[in-house]
């Protein structure tokens, strides 16, 4: 999502735009613009409910949050098994050889994607994605942002973003249904967002719907694993790797009750002073 928001922000600033932009926003977008993770969800409708998938309702959609729990993990009330059965799928496919007119040697390669429809209840069913934006309120002038002095409007600069890979084959193109200001301090219906800090806090009770930079003594049920991206460099777009670190995953029951909204969504435990 960051950089969605930061290539679509760059493009709304210039007509031709030059590496020194993409990264002069890409900096904005870390320090000013925070996000949460997005979840696949489901529009309510008569043929499903939200008890029966998931337990996380928001405006009459259904969002399938990652939990751990002792029988493994879910995503909302899916197991994951379940879950990859109706939103995950794959293509296969091959370069030809024009000697020969057969597939050329070491070219086959596989594509994973989040299917963009799913069925349930012998029904067809279009996939959305939930997250939230928090933005600093100092940059805010009649629903627009101030980037380097320039106000942005940010529902039409984001109206279609691409995220994700294989984005030149037509994947990850995602139109905004809407972007409203939020009217509580809760995200997804069950966390707790304070933003009276420079870094907004989220409170937490049960899983964590995001990474959470790996600290001592913090995991009860749940997986670790490395953040590894891909970077501008020397040779263009991905050309460098960088890594941030190990971090516990999205759904994961850790011992702490807040966190910190970082870069890129992920988390940092605030651990509480005892004496």
């Amino acid at each position: 999502m960051w950089g969605a928001i930061t290539a679509n922000l760059t493009r709304a600033l210039s007509n031709n735009p030059s590496h020194k932009d993409y990264q002069d926003v890409g900096k904005f977008v870390r320090e000013n613009i925070r996000t949460s993770y997005f979840y696949p969800a489901l529009k309510k409708d008569e043929s499903i409910q939200c008890n029966d998938y998931s337990d996380v309702e928001i405006d009459s959609y259904i969002v399938f949050l990652p939990r751990y729990t002792k029988e493994g993990l879910k995503f909302g009330e899916l197991f994951k098994e379940e879950f990859e059965r109706r939103f995950i799928s794959s293509i296969v496919s091959t370069a030809l050889d024009a000697s020969t007119k057969s597939a050329e040697e070491g070219s086959l390669h596989e594509i994973e994607f989040i299917c963009n429809k799913v069925r349930l209840e012998s029904r067809i069913h279009n996939v959305y994605w939930i997250g939230y934006l928090f933005i600093n309120s100092s940059l805010i002038e009649e629903k627009k942002v101030k980037i380097k002095g320039k106000p942005i409007d940010l529902q039409k600069a984001l109206e279609v973003i691409h995220v994700g890979g294989e984005r030149n084959y037509g994947f990850g193109r995602l139109s905004l249904c809407r972007l409203e200001e939020c009217k509580s301090n809760e995200i997804f219906k069950m966390y707790e967002v304070y933003l009276d800090k420079d870094d907004p806090v989220l409170e937490c009770k049960e899983y964590v719907p995001s990474h959470v930079r790996v600290e001592e003594n913090l995991l009860i049920c749940g997986e670790i694993e490395p953040l590894v991206g891909l970077d501008w460099g020397s040779r263009g777009a991905g050309g460098e790797s960088r890594s941030m670190g190990v971090f516990f995953t999205p759904g994961s029951c850790l011992d702490a009750k807040k966190y910190e909204i970082k870069e890129y969504g992920t988390l940092r435990a605030i651990r509480s002073n005892t004496s």
